[in-house]
C-alpha cells in the first residue's frame, strides 16, 4: 500500500519553491536537489510546493522521481485543481502516497488573491524553505518571507546576478538565509 499518513512529528517537512518561469537552470537544480536528499536513505522527507506550472511542477515531478512524499497546496479548493493542466499530475501524487492540500473552501476558484494564503500554507507546513529562483515581487518571495515570519529555515540557491530570476535568491542570500549548494 503507497499510502500512509504524514506524521509531521516523523516527517522532515521541506518546501522547495521557485519561479512559474523557472528555466533550465532551476529546473536542474530542483532535480538535483531532490535527488539529493532521496539519496541520503532517509525515508522521513516529505515535499512541500505550490503545484502550479514551472517551479512547483519540477519539485513535485522530482520527488515523484526520486520516491519522496510529496504534497500540493493548492491556490484554490480541492474540487477546483489548479492549473488544470496539472491534473495528472496531482494524481500522480495521490497515487504515490502524496496529499493535495488546500486552505479554501471545496468550490473556491484560484484568483490572484487566494495565492498569498497558499504561500502561507507552504511555509508553516515546512520546517525549511528552499528558494530556487525568484524574481522580484514574486510568490516564491511571498512564501520565504512567511517561512522567515514563522521562524523557519530558509535557504536560497545563488545565481548569476544579472537573471531577473535570480534577483530575489540572492537578495535572501544577502539577507542572511542559507546558502544552498549542496544536499550534504
Amino acid at each position: 500500500n503507497k499510502h500512509t499518513i504524514l506524521d509531521c512529528n516523523k516527517h522532515l517537512s521541506l518546501s522547495i519553491v521557485s519561479s512559474r518561469k523557472t528555466n533550465r537552470y532551476g529546473e536542474k537544480v530542483i532535480f538535483e536537489m531532490v535527488g539529493g536528499l532521496a539519496n541520503l536513505n532517509d525515508n522521513n522527507f516529505f515535499i512541500v510546493s505550490g503545484g502550479a506550472i514551472g517551479g512547483d511542477t519540477y519539485v513535485h515531478q522530482a520527488a515523484l522521481k526520486y520516491k519522496i512524499k510529496t504534497g500540493a497546496i493548492l491556490g484554490s479548493g480541492l474540487l477546483c485543481w489548479y492549473p488544470k493542466c496539472n491534473k495528472k499530475l496531482f494524481e500522480a501524487i495521490i497515487e504515490e502516497g502524496g496529499t493535495i492540500l488546500s486552505h479554501f473552501s471545496l468550490n473556491t476558484p484560484a484568483t490572484p488573491t487566494t495565492f498569498p494564503a497558499r504561500n502561507a500554507l507552504i511555509a508553516g507546513l515546512s520546517k525549511a524553505t528552499l528558494v530556487v529562483q525568484a524574481g522580484e515581487k514574486s510568490g516564491t518571495l511571498i512564501t520565504a518571507n512567511y517561512a522567515l515570519e514563522y521562524g523557519r529555515n530558509v535557504g536560497a540557491i545563488p545565481g548569476q546576478i544579472d537573471d531577473p530570476l535570480m534577483v530575489e535568491s540572492n537578495n535572501l542570500l544577502k539577507q542572511g538565509a542559507a546558502c544552498i549548494t549542496t544536499t550534504s
